[in-house]
C-alpha cells in the first residue's frame, strides 16, 4: 500500500523457494515495484532489505528498519527523474538462506539489468549505518559514496575483516551474480540480535535515520550515473573520520608508502 500510494505498481514474486545452503524450502513471497528512468532502461539500481525475520525476534532492527527507510526512500524520490531505472526490493527468505535474493536473482528478468546493489541490513538495534562490505574493484564505488554520505562510516579494515567470517547477506547473492554493491548495517546492541528484545521500542530512531540518510544520498549520486564505469579495476583504501568525511586512496599505493 505504501507503494502504491506514491504511485508505484508492486509486483509479487511468488513461489517455494530451495536452496543447499540452508537444507529445505521456503515458500516466498518478494515484493518488488520499479522506479523507471529516462535512459533506454539497459542499466538498474537495485535497493534491497530483506522483511522477514528470526523466528522468535519481532525484526525491528533486523531488518525491518531498512524496509522502512526504503519505503520512505521510494516516497522521496518517486517525482524526482534519473537515467537509470530504480528497483525497489522487499525481499523474503533471508533468514532461512538468502532465499528470496537467490529468487530474484536467478529467476526476474529484472535482475539481467541490475549493475549495483545497495543492501541494508542490522546486527543489532542501534548504532551509525556503517558501509561495512563492498564488490571488488571497488574504487569508483568508493568515489560515490565518499561524495554522497554526509556522514560517512566505514573503513577498509572493517571490510577485511567481515570477510573473513562466516557470515553473509543478501549482498552475497547479487554479487556472485556479477552485480556491484554496497552493503549497510549498524551493529551496537548486538545482543538484541535475534531475540525478543528486538523490538520497535528498542529501535534507535538515529539508526533508522541513519539507513535513510545513506540510501537517499547514494541514490542519488547514482541514479543518472553511467553504471560502467563501475566496472573500472582497482581498489580504494578508505577510513572515515570521525564520521565527518571519508578519506580514500588507490590500495596500489599502500605498499610503496609503508616502504617508504
Amino acid at each position: 500500500q505504501a507503494l502504491e500510494k506514491n504511485d508505484y505498481e508492486p509486483v509479487l514474486q511468488k513461489e517455494d523457494f530451495c536452496t543447499s545452503m540452508h537444507a529445505g524450502c521456503t515458500a516466498l513471497e518478494n515484493v518488488f515495484a520499479v522506479k523507471k528512468g529516462t535512459g533506454a532502461g539497459d542499466d538498474a539500481i537495485l535497493i534491497t532489505a530483506h522483511y522477514d525475520s528470526a523466528p522468535v525476534a519481532p525484526g525491528a532492527g533486523d531488518d525491518l528498519a531498512a524496509v522502512a527507510a526504503m519505503l520512505e526512500t521510494a516516497r522521496l524520490v518517486a517525482n524526482e527523474s534519473f537515467e537509470n531505472d530504480v528497483i525497489f526490493l522487499l525481499a523474503d527468505g533471508e533468514e532461512t538462506g538468502l532465499r528470496g535474493a537467490m529468487a530474484f536473482a536467478e529467476h526476474s528478468p529484472e535482475m539481467a539489468r541490475v549493475k549495483l546493489v545497495l543492501n541494508f541490513e542490522g546486527r543489532g538495534v542501534a548504532g551509525p549505518s556503517a558501509m561495512f562490505e563492498t564488490s571488488r574493484n571497488n574504487r569508483q564505488l568508493i568515489n560515490i559514496y565518499a561524495k554522497a554520505s554526509s556522514r560517512p562510516v566505514a573503513n577498509s579494515l572493517m571490510y577485511d575483516i567481515y570477510r573473513k567470517m562466516p557470515n553473509n547477506t543478501d549482498l552475497t547473492i547479487y554479487k556472485q551474480a556479477g552485480a556491484a554493491g554496497l552493503n549497510f548495517a549498524f551493529s551496537r546492541g548486538v545482543a538484541l540480535y535475534h531475540s525478543s528484545r528486538d523490538s520497535a521500542e528498542n529501535l534507535s530512531l538515529n539508526s533508522l535515520a541513519h539507513h535513510g540518510d545513506n540510501m537517499l544520498s547514494v541514490l542519488r549520486q547514482t541514479g543518472s550515473l553511467d553504471l560502467s564505469s563501475l566496472e573500472a579495476k582497482g581498489d580504494s583504501t578508505f577510513v572515515d573520520l570521525f564520521g565527518l568525511t571519508l578519506l580514500h586512496w588507490p590500495a596500489a599505493l599502500n605498499l610503496p608508502a609503508a616502504l617508504a
